[in-house]
Formats: structure tokens, C-alpha cells, sequence
């Protein structure tokens, strides 16, 4: 975090040891996040659905918002792996320290 910190990685408002902490804890929270596979699959199918969760039936978020972010998990969602995955599998992912998909 402290090497990030240096490389200009934060915003300017994280000066001292404290928010550096925050934001850092808040990070290690999200990706500790407890989904299971009906969750995924609700939200892999509100993103296929641009937006709709098939749960409720609700727009949960704009069509442009999950155009955008369908766009990023085609390009970078996989790391490294992301050109050989779209190439082989051909549909947008995100890979998670879980090991889920």
C-alpha cells in the first residue's frame, strides 16, 4: 500500500498512515465479498439483460452502465489471460481471488 501510495495510485486526499488503512481495508472487504452461485448468476443474467435482474424484474442500473461495464470485462476482466479467453470463449468474465468466474 505504501509503494502505491508513492506511485501516485491513491488521490491526493490519502496523506497519512490512518486513511492509507481505511483504504486499504476497504479494498481487502470488498474482495472478501461472500456471493454463491445463484448470485452470480443473478448478476451475470442482470448484466445480460443489460441492467434488468431477472429476480425482480427491476432496472437495476442503465443499459449504457452495463454496455460499459460488459466492455471492460471483455477487455481486462481475465488479466493477462483476457485476449486468449475472449478469443476461446468469447463472452465477458471476471475472474476473482475465489477462484470464481
Amino acid at each position: 500500500a505504501n509503494f502505491m501510495r508513492a506511485r501516485g495510485t491513491f488521490p491526493p486526499s490519502v496523506r497519512c498512515h490512518d486513511q492509507l488503512r481505511e483504504s486499504v481495508d476497504f479494498y481487502l472487504r470488498v474482495c472478501a465479498t461472500r456471493v454463491n452461485t445463484r448470485l452470480l448468476a443473478s448478476a451475470a443474467a442482470t448484466y445480460a439483460t443489460f441492467g434488468t435482474c431477472p429476480l425482480s424484474g427491476r432496472a437495476v442500473m442503465a443499459a449504457t452502465e452495463a454496455k460499459q461495464t460488459l466492455a471492460i470485462l471483455s477487455a481486462c476482466g481475465m488479466y493477462d489471460f483476457s485476449g486468449e479467453w475472449a478469443c476461446t470463449v468469447g463472452l465477458p468474465a471476471k475472474s476473482g481471488v475465489s477462484g470464481n468466474i
